[in-house]
């Protein structure tokens, strides 16, 4: 009898995922009313006709750059692409005179704005900034605000872009310096900076911390800072009504499939990061979806399934899809394969009414099939290299750098892809590089540095 007892016992991996922190915090939140969010977007369109005057009065070079530097930590630069766009075309033909005589905060703010912008400039233009032997002058050591410029002008660098490699070499540890006497705000945005660069952060997270930061400067522009917490607030209405409605969908799913990580609001946040704009609002739902579709599966075969169970979901994903065929499979697997087909007809029949449903052929093609559970990249390096925990951890920093090299190659004209798409690619970096910051799963278990960021984006409004 007891024989028979431990035959029918099932093993299954084990996986000691987190529990939600978040709970149904964002399935009862008191959302905006519409006619509150209309008076909100009037008042939005308002200040944005009286900033693009704004943007239209500016002349001088410089101050051009400042203002557009300005709009983009802010994360108002969305408004004006046509603008800023016509601004940098100028600013590059002048690039070389401009950089002549300019100091070097304001020849770092215009060599990073121009290369993340697309436009390729020489980073020669730093070597009037070298002494006799090639190395930054010592004597820039004191020019905190140039240091700073500098640091954030490197890290848009490409492979063989030396000059720039030094230059995060000679600014990062005197910035560690700094940070420990200067006062705020300077000295908040540097060590903010030497945590998170502004160039791999995402947007919204690097508007939230820039709105607070920039009214503790006496010298804000009043209308600009009002404009950025008004946008940031209808903004964030609007991504509380799009997450309310995901955690909706996935909160009777994760009844039925319970042994998967309970991650919807992680998920949410990292698209965000991806497009936050207004216009973006149908891709965050079906990424959304996606997402978690994709986070289900790889929690089914890593942490549930045996291998006649997944098997059985392998086969089914093979054949052509149908959610008919998910009440053949056993227990709770079958929420795996019946999630996919869902997420993709919902997909096919809206993208339909654009004439766009061939686009879910390709999230068929990309379906993550049956595999063991996958070891780390860490787990590779050390055992292909026979190398220390260190060692693999400083070879994967290397691997890290030279992806933002290619990313960073890739987004400098001509565009062998369009820009659109091209800033859709490099904004997942920078959830990416948000999210696991300092080797760290937020994801899976979300940290308090995660949680703080989505407390300050999706949560709480900025006081006006």
């Amino acid at each position: 009898m007891s024989t028979n007892t431990s035959a029918n016992i099932i093993s299954r991996p084990i996986a000691n995922f987190e529990p939600c922190h978040w709970g149904d915090h964002f399935l009862n939140t008191t959302l905006l009313d519409e006619e509150t969010i209309l008076q909100i977007e009037e008042k939005v369109d308002e200040l944005k006709v009286r900033v693009g005057e704004l943007v239209g009065a500016v002349t001088e070079p410089q101050e051009q750059l400042e203002l557009i530097d300005t709009l983009e930590r802010l994360g108002v630069s969305y408004h004006f692409e046509k603008e800023i766009d016509d601004i940098l075309e100028t600013a590059f033909k002048s690039f070389v005179g401009d950089c002549q005589n300019a100091d070097l905060n304001h020849v770092s703010l215009r060599f990073r704005i121009l290369r993340q912008h697309g436009f390729y400039v020489s980073s020669d233009v730093f070597n009037k900034f070298k002494d006799q032997n090639g190395r930054y002058k010592e004597s820039m050591a004191s020019d905190a605000e140039g240091i700073l410029s500098l640091f954030e002008a490197s890290q848009v660098r490409v492979h063989d872009d030396t000059i720039l490699d030094e230059a995060l070499a000679f600014t990062t540890p005197l910035l560690k310096t700094m940070a420990k006497d200067l006062s705020s705000p300077l000295g908040e945005q540097v060590a903010h900076a030497l945590f998170q660069p502004l160039h791999k952060g995402m947007p919204r997270v690097e508007a939230r911390f820039y709105i607070s930061l920039y009214e503790k400067y006496p010298s804000h522009d009043k209308l600009l800072l009002q404009f950025a917490k008004l946008d940031f607030n209808f903004l964030q209405s609007l991504h509380q009504k799009e997450l309310r409605d995901l955690k909706q969908w996935w909160k009777g799913l994760h009844e039925k499939a319970s042994f998967s990580r309970d991650r919807i609001t992680e998920a949410y946040f990292w698209i965000t990061g991806i497009y936050f704009e207004p216009k973006f609002a149908f891709a965050r739902k079906l990424v959304g979806k996606t997402f978690k579709s994709i986070s289900l599966a790889d929690d089914t075969y890593d942490a549930y399934g045996t291998y006649e169970e997944l098997k059985s979901l392998t086969e089914a994903f093979q054949r052509p899809w149908n959610k008919g065929f998910a009440e053949q499979l056993p227990g709770q697997v079958k929420w795996c394969y019946y999630v996919f087909v869902e997420t993709c007809e919902e997909a096919e029949e809206d993208l339909a009414k654009e004439g766009r449903a061939f686009c879910v052929d390709y999230l068929r093609q990309h379906v993550e099939q049956s595999r063991e559970h996958v070891a780390s990249a860490m787990e590779c390096l050390m055992k292909h290299n026979k190398v220390s925990e260190k060692e693999a951890s400083e070879m994967l920093n290397k691997e890290v750098e030279d992806a933002w090299k290619l990313i960073n190659q890739a987004m400098l004209q001509p565009y062998v892809i369009p820009k659109l798409l091209l800033t859709r690619i490099l904004n997942l970096a920078r959830s990416t590089h948000v999210i696991y910051h300092d080797k760290s799963d937020g994801y899976s278990g979300s940290n308090q540095i995660l949680k703080d960021h989505i407390n300050s984006i999706l949560a709480s409004p900025i006081s006006m």
